[in-house]
This record gives C-alpha cells, structure tokens and sequence, in this order.
C-alpha cells in the first residue's frame, strides 16, 4: 500500500500510486486535509468498516502535550487488484493525519492540536473515508462513504499553595494563612480552618492549643480540583529581659528590653506594672540608688513564661570621670559636675608632662590619667602610662604593648583600660598598677576607629563589624556585621543602644547592646568617605561624615537634618557647639538657629569641651578659651607653656588625640605633652 493525498472540497481525491489500499484527504467542506494509499478495482463490491465508529479524545491544557488517536479501517470484499480508499478530516482540533497499512487495513493516527493554546471546552470535528473509482479519486463508490465524529475535549487541572507564616506561632497567636489557586474560581478551607474561600488570599488563623495543627485547601472549577496542606506548630512563649547597663550612676538611665516570642501578652510587676505588648523596651529615669527588680510574665492561650532583670543606681560622683573619647560613651564631650566648677583658677597649668611621643586623648579617671602614645622611635606599636591626675607624675607605664601598625585608642570602665590596635588586638589592663588582664583578637584586620566601653562591654567597630566584647574575661558577646567600618568611626552608646555611622556609604545603624541585634538601618547625604566618632544625645544621634554633621532619631533612624563640623563637637542637652573654618560657633538644638560665634585669635584647632556652663577650645598658639555656653562671651583664658596640637581623628604613627575633662581637671594634648588645668 502507498500513501495518497488528501480531500479537496468536500469530495475524496486520490493523488497516489496504486497499491492495494489507498487513503486520500478531503470532504467536510471548508480548510481540511488528508492523505491515501490504494489498489486496483475488484469485481465484488467492496465496502468499508472503522474502529470506533466515534472518536472522543481528552486533554489537560495545563499537563498535556498535543495528543494523537487512531482509527483503523478495513476494507471488505477488496478487489484481487487493489481497491482504491481515501480519507479527509475538518481542522477545527485536528492538525494532521498519518496512514499506516497492512494488508486490506489501515491505521489512520490524527495529531491534535496542543491542548495549551486553546481554551477548556469541546472541539468538533469529522473524518470520513469512502472507497474510490480511481486511483486519483475523482469519484467515491456510491454509498461507501463512513463519517466518523471526533470530539476533543480540553480541560485544566486546578492549582493551589498554601503558605503559613509564621510556621511556628503561640497558642493563641495569630499566623498569616496564604494561597493562590490558577484555573480555580473558588477553594474549601478543611482541617483546622474552614468555609468557602476566594481563589486566592490569606487569612489570619490561630491555634488555640499546644502542638501540631493541619490546615488544608481545596481550589478548583473549572479545573479539576487541587489540594494543600500545611501544618503549623503552636509552642509556649520564650521570655527575655535584659537590663542595659545593669548598674548605673544616679542620674543615668537604664532600659528593659524584652522579647516575648510566641506570647500574646505580658504583664509587669515589681517595680514596674502594667500590661505591655509582647516585645517592645522601656527607658528609665533612675531616681533613687539601690537595686531594683523588676518582673515580667509573658503568656499565650495555653502556657506563660516569666523573667526577672535588675538594676543597681549608684551614687553619681562629683565629679564624674572621662572614660572614652570625647569623654563620655555618648561621645558628646560634655562634663556635668555637681560642685559646679566652672573654669581655673589662673591660666598656667596645674601640669604639664612630656611624654616624649605622639600622645593620645587622655581618660581621667579613679584619680589617674590614662594615656597612650606612639613609640618614641616611630615603630609600630604603643607605650600605656597611667599619671596622677593631682601632678602628672607616672603612676605606672609605659607598658609597651604590640601590634600590626598603630593604636587606635583606649577606653575606661569600671576599673580596667581598654586599648586597641590597629589589627584588632584588644588589650585589658587592671587601672590601678597596670597588670595584664586578657588580650582578645578581634574577627577582622582593620581596626582605626577608638574603642568604647559602658556597661560592662567594650564596643568596636572594624572591617569585620561591630564587635562586643564581655569586660572581665574578653570574650567577644557578638558581632554585627552591618556596624562594621574601616573609618575612624567610634561607636557612641547610651542605655537604648550602639550607634554607627561609616563614611563610604553613610549607612547609619543602631544596635541592641547586649544580643547585638539591628534596631533600626538608615542612610544620610554624603560629602566624604571619611567617618568619624558619633554622638548620641537627648533623643537624636549625630554621626560626622567629613566636615558634615548628619542628624538621625535616635530611637526611629529618620534622616533629620544635616550640620558643619569640622572637628568633633560637643552636645549639651539644648546646643550642638562645633568648630567649622577656625569659628566656633553654638546652634540650639530645638530649632537648629545659630546664636553665637567666637574666632578667638584665629587659629581655633580643637574639639570644644564643655564643662557645666563654660565651653573650652584650644588654639594653635597655645591659648585657651573658656566662654560662656549661654553667650560665647570669653570667660576665662589659659595659656599652655607648649603649642595645641591639632586635634588628630585619623590614627595612624599619631594616636588619636584631643582635649577631655573629667574629674575637676582640663587637658589638652599640646606637642608630645599634656597640659591640664585643675577646675574649679
């Protein structure tokens, strides 16, 4: 048998060769095809059967590829010489048709179209086959034509997900339902949720009881339906409280901070009360010395987890010591005595001592001095001393200490010195005869900017992150990835949090002190890729980037406004007071409008420092200046047997330097010298 052609209007012609059966295309009227093999003509009359008589054929339009069927057709009472048979097909499902033939039968496989491009729903369509006269099939035998009907049906399956989140909740505590659906016009919810549903959505479920809860879905019309199931885990609350710091000066504030994970509420008691939502903080406004409990239940629908935190209020020295740089963990360069020192006596300087090197911001603190400065002979490394504060004389050092270039700058709190190296090297020192406590290397290499202690953790930030460091032993608490910089960017940290701000980028971030975790993320203009020490005060965190002064909210992280200092400023309670171009000049803080300058003898080079009411700064000739803080009338005037050093921000073979006060004493770094005055 040999393939023929196919139908061309609505009559069978036969194109092919003869053989003994022969397939043509054609009939149904309209745009159709076919093909045909056949023989010769025989004496008896022949006549044609089909297997099925109809012809049903399904497909999924989403699943599917394009599907085929066969009808197969036997010619009876064939002529011993061939007996010619063709075929056609219409087109509306049907895209093509094959023979195949043995003998006096033939299998005719038809080729649907894809089942993707057409909508659900049932296509008609016919083929017919009829015996042929001839061998091009210009004439069909009277009566020996068969029509068999084809009808292609094309459905959809449904489709459904179903997401929970959380996937773990407290009993009693909402999670967040959510599915969407395709070929779907609306789901059944089944399991522990239930009722009719849209096609998609979310909804908020929550289990009542401890354990495993199932929640299933049922989505489908037109399409076949399709289910999802999911299971959420309901636990018992998780409690944390943490007091930050643990024990504090009266006057100083201390902040709860609480995470009731899986709780729908908590309750305070002690020396707090109240209902409190599940996470949230609380400020405190210390009044009183003694230590203070306070306790705190957190509960769900089916169990409750508890905690307790204390805080311990001290008594607020006189005058209180200069334990960072800028004197204070807020940076703010500010000293609020309560025996309301003013200014020196005179102006020459209580003393004076040479230390022989580059020499760094100096800490007042326990009656001592603590100071470091460059080896003499410019190699890498640093020497530590500890003076009196009365006279200046060597308490104890230099203690030479090692490391990969340079310091980056010490710290002080609750009797031990901090000192940090340029490669991460932490050194601990008992503060009374400078005994090695521990030395700690931090996780990164580039470390410049000066460490901050308060709380009993030391705070620093590198190329690694920003890094806690517990105070007795060392170890590091945690690092934050996020707070790393390789500027000279201190860390600046009140009860509340750990401020950062590095230069490159002027991604600005604050940190929970204790676990490390990112309370708020910000950027702010730029103008330099240079970082430098921050300041956190009266609810508003500054951060220097080059001369600029980027003002943020302390507790949100809103970008606010955007100042000038050139050199590290000093932040009152109601001014920013800050040396731009040689002028120092005040800007109250509730309106930011400048109300005074002061030029000195032109040659201001120094951060300002104020104490209570005065404000000092240096000049380069070796003058300095106490003015009034409410006027910037000059009040006072010290001169320093040595020049004033510029301050120096940026590390490196000179430490990082600059006036602090603390104590009732005044210094500032002049040459290889400090100079200090003795408040009164």
């Amino acid at each position: 048998m040999q393939l023929s052609s196919a139908f061309r209007g609505a009559r069978l012609v036969c194109l092919a060769a003869v053989l003994s059966l022969t397939a043509c295309g054609g009939g149904g009227g309209g745009d159709s095809s076919g093909s045909g093999a056949g023989t010769g003509s025989g004496a008896a009359t022949a006549y044609l059967t089909v297997s099925p008589s109809q012809l049903n054929v399904t497909a999924v339009g989403n699943t599917s590829s394009s599907p085929t069927a066969a009808i197969t057709v036997t010619v009876h009472n064939p002529s011993s010489s061939g007996t010619y048979v063709g075929a056609g097909f219409t087109k509306n499902a049907i895209t093509a048709m094959t023979f195949t033939s043995s003998g006096a039968q033939a299998t005719m496989i038809l080729t649907f179209k894809d089942p993707s491009v057409l909508a659900p729903g049932s296509y008609s369509d016919s083929v017919q086959v009829a015996i042929c006269t001839d061998s091009t099939c210009t004439k069909v035998q009277s009566g020996s034509q068969v029509t068999v009907p084809v009808r292609y049906t094309v459905t959809v399956n449904a489709t459904v997900t179903l997401s929970a989140d959380p996937t773990t909740t407290g009993a009693g505590v909402p999670t967040t339902l959510t599915w969407s659906s395709t070929h779907a016009q609306s789901c059944t919810a089944a399991g522990e949720w239930s009722g009719s549903l849209p096609s998609s959505g979310s909804q908020a479920v929550a289990p009542t009881t401890l354990g495993i809860h199932t929640y299933s879905i049922s989505c489908g019309n037109p399409g076949a339906p399709a289910q999802a199931s999911l299971t959420v885990t309901a636990v018992a609350p998780v409690l944390t409280l943490t007091a930050f710091p643990a024990s504090v000066v009266l006057g100083k504030t201390a902040t709860l901070r609480w995470q009731g994970q899986y709780a729908s509420t908590c309750v305070a008691s002690g020396a707090w009360s109240g209902s409190l939502p599940p996470t949230g903080f609380k400020t405190l406004s210390l009044t009183g010395q003694g230590t203070t409990n306070y306790h705190l239940v957190c509960s769900n629908s089916a169990a409750s987890d508890q905690k307790d935190a204390a805080v311990t209020v001290v008594a607020a020295p006189v005058s209180p010591p200069a334990t960072a740089y800028r004197m204070t963990e807020a940076h703010d360069g500010v000293l609020v005595t309560s025996n309301g020192v003013q200014f020196p006596p005179q102006s020459a300087p209580t003393w004076t001592k040479d230390l022989g090197a580059p020499v760094s911001y100096p800490l007042i603190a326990n009656g001592m001095v603590f100071v470091a400065t460059a080896n003499p002979d410019g190699s890498y490394g640093n020497q530590l001393y500890a003076l009196n504060a009365q006279t200046g004389a060597t308490v104890w050092g230099p203690i030479a200490i090692s490391g990969t270039y340079f310091g980056s700058g010490l710290t002080y709190d609750n009797g031990r010195v901090f000192l940090l190296m340029f490669d991460g090297g932490v050194h601990a020192f008992n503060a009374a005869n400078g005994s090695a406590l521990w030395t700690t290397q931090l996780p990164g290499y580039w470390y410049e900017a000066s460490p901050n202690a308060y709380g009993g953790v030391v705070f620093i930030t590198g190329n690694a992150g920003l890094s806690a460091l517990d105070e007795i032993s060392g170890a590091i608490l945690w690092t934050a990835v996020t707070g790393g910089t390789t500027d000279w960017a201190s860390p600046s940290v009140s009860s509340e949090g750990v401020y950062v701000q590095e230069g490159y980028s002027c991604n600005a971030g604050a940190y929970d002190p204790l676990p490390g975790t990112a309370l708020w993320q910000s950027t702010s203009p730029c103008d330099t890729p240079w970082g430098y020490a921050s300041v956190v005060k009266a609810g508003v965190f500054f951060c220097r980037v080059g001369a600029s002064l980027n003002l943020f909210d302390a507790g949100t992280g809103i970008f606010k406004d955007q100042l000038g200092s050139a050199r590290a400023p000093s932040v009152t309670d109601t001014a920013l007071v800050a040396l731009n171009a040689g002028i120092l000049s005040s800007t109250r803080l509730s309106d930011l409008v400048q109300t005074w300058t002061f030029s000195g003898d032109g040659s201001l080079v120094t951060a300002p420092v104020v104490v209570n009411n005065t404000v000092f700064v240096g000049s380069g000739s070796g003058n300095v200046y106490g003015l009034d803080a409410g006027t910037g009338a000059q009040i006072w005037k010290g001169v320093s047997p040595v020049p004033i050093n510029t301050d120096s921000e940026n590390g490196g073979p000179m430490p990082p330097s600059g006036p602090a006060a603390g104590e009732n004493l005044l210094i500032f770094v002049a040459g290889t010298s400090l100079v200090a005055w003795q408040l009164q």
